[in-house]
């Protein structure tokens, strides 16, 4: 009775270890597969990644070359309305001054009174 069981225990052993190894069999196959997939992955999202930093480093630069123009076509746009502005008064002081003269003229001459000026 002994025999027997000692003997369908080292059966189960001896099931046990073969199973065994072929489940180890199995995963050092798995694992140097994910290590290979993983691998690929990493070189693929390396160069996917460089690619991306170099295009967004490409854009940023672009971005800033493009704001310096905008930002200098502003200062252009400021200095030139300054410009315009200083223009229109000083039209505005000479072309009062011209009517004030002209006015008077008239005046001088015995038309009377031909513009009323504030």
């Amino acid at each position: 009775m002994y025999k027997s069981l000692i003997m369908g225990a080292a059966s189960d052993v001896a099931a046990a270890t073969t199973a065994i190894q072929a489940s180890t069999a199995s995963m050092a196959v798995t694992i140097v597969t994910l290590v290979d997939t993983f691998d690929l992955y990493d070189t693929a999202a390396r160069a996917a990644y460089t690619q991306l930093y170099n295009d967004v480093s490409w854009a940023s630069g672009n971005v800033s070359a493009q704001l310096e123009v905008v930002d200098e076509l502003l200062s252009l746009t400021l200095v030139a309305q300054a410009a315009f502005n200083n223009e229109l008064s000083a039209t505005g002081a000479l072309m009062a001054s011209t009517l004030t003269l002209l006015q008077q003229q008239l005046t001088r001459c015995g038309h009377g009174r031909v513009f009323d000026m504030p």
